[in-house]
């Protein structure tokens, strides 16, 4: 338990998720489901006297993790749910409220089903989900959200996905007059991964930038090609390199778009564009750039589904 509930308190403290909701079955101890609880709500609110021998516990653990105790504890709630089959009245009303969450009213039931087989998953694991990560898991089952409630993590991250799928579903080319399909007229193509110098990034602004425009005068002995659509999932920071029309802007706006189809949320922004905007409007470079990523889209603070900085 105090793996799933670290780990949850970690996901807050960095940013990459907004809400973790620790959900605990009645068999659990009370000390966790009520007095933990309880000590969570004090210390969000800045109170650290008069905790539970376990609030106190955790109160060290977030200390020894250098973890902000109030900002991790206004993000994270622990929710007692009654979910044995002799709570029959009680998996009735987590039903109920699960059909205003499915597209198909009538996928409640086996939402709920999906979900109670995850749980035990987790608790044979020892992890835990997020509220974005039951979104995806929903979805991977073919159960559809709807895009009702914008206040619901999992609603919002759904109607992000959806948003950005259809914004990064076209693109064009010279001398075709309409728009074509990227998931029906999308060519294969690779990328050639050059690992930066080690020195690199101990290296001024100057020098930095004399490298990446001297890319390809560069030693490739060492280098390998991958699908361009593993970037961000196995190469986590990285720069895409390559002429005029060759490609990079149809490439990330398919990238946008399968990590969307996975209901991973995601933002796209021409850089040229964020520059320019901080350059005329004086705007700090996140701000130009989510304006421009998703200031169109229908999810208010949608920057904070991202899964990172």
């Amino acid at each position: 338990m105090w793996e799933a509930i670290m780990k949850l308190a970690r996901g807050v403290h960095h940013g990459d998720i907004a809400l973790g909701l620790l959900a605990v079955s009645s068999g659990t101890s009370q000390t966790i489901a009520h007095g933990l609880a309880e000590d969570i709500l004090r210390i969000a609110a800045g109170r650290t006297d008069d905790l539970t021998d376990t609030g106190q516990a955790f109160l060290q653990r977030l200390l020894e993790a250098d973890l902000s105790s109030t900002k991790v504890c206004q993000g994270l709630a622990i929710q007692n749910i009654a979910a044995l089959t002799s709570d029959a009245a009680d998996i009735r009303a987590a039903v109920n409220r699960l059909e205003s969450l499915m597209t198909n009213p009538a996928d409640a039931t086996r939402a709920w089903s999906v979900l109670l087989a995850d749980a035990a998953l987790l608790i044979e694991r020892r992890s835990a989900r997020d509220a974005l990560s039951i979104g995806r898991l929903l979805s991977e089952q073919g159960l559809g959200i709807t895009l009702g409630d914008m206040r619901m993590p999992t609603v919002a991250a759904a109607a992000l996905s959806a948003w950005t799928i259809e914004n990064n579903s076209k693109f064009r080319i010279i001398g075709v007059g309409h728009a074509l399909s990227l998931a029906d007229a999308w060519i294969p193509v690779s990328c050639r991964v050059k690992l930066p110098e080690t020195e690199t990034e101990t290296a001024g602004l100057q020098e930095a930038m004399r490298r990446y425009h001297g890319w390809n005068d560069r030693n490739v002995r060492d280098a390998k090609f991958i699908d361009p659509l593993t970037l961000g999932r196995f190469y986590r920071k990285a720069v895409v390199v390559a002429g005029p029309g060759i490609g990079k802007s149809t490439v990330l706006k398919r990238l946008a778009a399968t990590y969307a189809f996975d209901n991973v949320p995601v933002a796209r922004a021409s850089l040229k564009s964020v520059a320019t905007r901080m350059r005329d409007r004086g705007e700090t470079f996140a701000e130009a750039f989510f304006q421009i990523a998703l200031g169109d889209s229908p999810v208010p603070s949608a920057e904070r589904l991202l899964p990172g900085p």
